[in-house]
């Protein structure tokens, strides 16, 4: 058993690098001059930090930052995000990235503000003064930073992003492709249900890729007439789990008969897992779940012998890891300095089977070795 799973798992991460590698080229407007390019420690306290020693859209605005060019091999990066540590397996993508890093060579601070964002512009502010070669903050867009982008422009510090947006006053941003991604992931859910039905959904304003991937979600649904959206939940994200088990077990039980509730959607991946154990636990196998994220619990109800939880968006770590990289190399090396790249990673559609069964082998490695599982199948570019 151990053996099937361990091929799977290397099956999988080899599919994941392959993805991760491939280029498609296309070319896009934006003001001014732009090129659009596709391609699929020791620990110390800020907020909470830790030190640690692919297809692709790129969006380039003209300009470039003045700032005095750093031996690659020896670049000083803070890494902050209002997000790691509470992600549980689910900061897997966070520390392929880390790997690839300190692969290089460069020493890497990790600072966790655990959910808050006025802790990540006061981490920027404090980490500017302290004079890293590069910035790299996760999950924040520039409209949330507040002066904190700004000022690192001002100091010739260059700031790249992870799933977020960017300026002209940042190298450019590293991102999953959450707008198409989630109109696949709407588009197949719409389809499982046979495009009519009563559905749950589930979306959220407070984080700039969950905000834009909920509008996509309710554009694609609002196509069909026919789909009756009977109730929109934008759940604490501290119990969004429990909070749509329980939402999705009353509304199961106020239409008990089969198929008066065709199916839940979900912009990321508790909320569906949430969703589906309610269904599963009311033996509503009918029931079609979608999530985005294609977590281990995501992938865990996919492996049931009657998964309800029919498909997610998989994201994969290597290509983003790559492509950051990439970018921050190019930068320092002066190959390329533009300012404003915006770099869009396509998700992989998981659905029940072999490659659901794969990731819970992933997951469960990554749970057990952490970085010592990345080590066996992660190498820096």
């Amino acid at each position: 058993m151990v053996g099937a799973r361990g091929r799977s798992f290397r099956a999988f991460a080899l599919l994941a690098v392959i993805l991760g590698v491939s280029l498609v080229v296309a070319a896009v407007g934006c003001g001014g001059s732009s090129t659009t390019t596709t391609t699929v420690g020791s620990a110390t306290t800020a907020s909470e930090s830790t030190t640690s020693t692919a297809a692709v859209s790129t969006t380039t605005t003209a300009g470039s930052n003045t700032s005095t060019t750093v031996a690659v091999g020896k670049l000083r990066i803070f890494w902050i995000s209002p997000w790691y540590a509470s992600l549980g397996t689910g900061k897997e993508s966070n520390d392929v990235l880390f790997q690839y890093l300190r692969d290089k060579g460069w020493n890497v601070t990790v600072q966790d503000a655990h959910g808050n964002f006025q802790t990540v512009i006061s981490d920027i502010e404090s980490d500017i003064q302290q004079k890293p070669d590069a910035i790299i903050v996760a999950r924040v867009s520039f409209h949330l930073a507040g002066t904190a982008y700004d000022e690192a422009y001002a100091a010739h510090i260059p700031v790249f992003v992870q799933n977020g947006d960017v300026t002209g006053k940042q190298v450019g941003a590293v991102s999953y492709d959450a707008i198409n991604d989630q109109i696949r992931s709407t588009e197949n859910f719409a389809k499982a249900i046979n495009y009519t039905g009563n559905v749950v959904v589930v979306t959220q304003t407070d984080d700039f890729q969950i905000d834009e991937q909920s509008k996509a979600m309710l554009q694609v649904l609002a196509r069909y007439p026919d789909i009756r959206i009977i109730q929109n939940v934008k759940p604490d994200h501290k119990n969004d789990l429990d909070a749509l088990k329980t939402i999705m077990t009353a509304l199961l039980t106020s239409h008990p008969t089969p198929g008066s509730i065709a199916g839940g959607i979900a912009a990321w991946s508790d909320p569906a897992v949430g969703m589906a154990q309610a269904a599963e636990a009311a033996k509503r196998y009918e029931v079609k779940i979608v999530g985005f994220g294609a977590s281990e619990a995501e992938c865990q109800q996919m492996s049931l012998p009657q998964p309800v939880l029919i498909g997610a968006m998989y994201k994969p770590a290597q290509a983003q890891a790559v492509a950051m990289v990439d970018m921050i190399q190019s930068y320092f090396d002066g190959s390329n300095k533009a300012m404003g790249q915006n770099v869009l990673l396509p998700s992989i559609w998981i659905t029940p089977g072999p490659d659901a069964q794969a990731k819970v082998a992933y997951y469960e490695d990554y749970a057990a070795r952490g970085f010592a599982a990345l080590t066996t199948t992660t190498t820096a570019p």
